[in-house]
């Protein structure tokens, strides 16, 4: 591995390693190790790390792994490429998530940022998971979360708040 990508791996690798990862992180990080030692040693020579990193898919599951790190998510477990393909295996067919998959999304979130939340913040997000009880429709869904511009509102509340 020449010195770019050594770098690079160095300060990937350090900053996952921060929170003392146990269990499946530890291993979907090991996993990330050997994946990235490979693609290095395959791309020896190149300085456009960043370009092999997003077109290997290694940025993205590095940024997944480093939010699950700092998260102290311990159980987060990362798709092998095998899976990631069948999950994106387009030839399948594919459905629409229903309302309640979609709004979990910002519940994973909302979970994480609720114990530190001003009551601005918390309501926002109570108001947006209240769409779900509107309607069944995931693109009516969308409409309202648009119109009355539900995740606008979840940014700015502490703002709002303090001012």
């Amino acid at each position: 591995m020449d010195m770019i990508w050594q770098a690079t791996f160095d300060g990937y690798v350090k900053l996952l390693y921060e929170n003392d990862p146990q269990g499946p992180l530890l291993e979907s990080i090991q996993d990330f190790e050997k994946q990235f030692i490979k693609v290095a040693q395959e791309n020896q020579g190149n300085p456009d790390v960043a370009d092999v990193l997003k077109q290997t898919g290694l940025q993205d599951i590095y940024n997944r792994l480093y939010m699950a790190s700092i998260n102290r998510n311990n159980d987060y477990q990362h798709l092998s490429t095998d899976e990631q393909i069948s999950v994106l295996d387009y030839k399948k067919v594919q459905r629409l998530p229903t309302v309640h998959e979609f709004l979990n999304h910002y519940r994973l979130v909302y979970e994480e940022v609720r114990p530190n939340a001003r009551k601005a913040t918390n309501d926002a997000y109570e108001k947006l998971f209240e769409v779900e009880n509107r309607t069944s429709d995931l693109f009516e869904t969308q409409m309202i979360i648009e119109k009355e511009k539900l995740i606008l509102n979840i940014v700015i509340a502490d703002y709002k708040e303090l001012a």
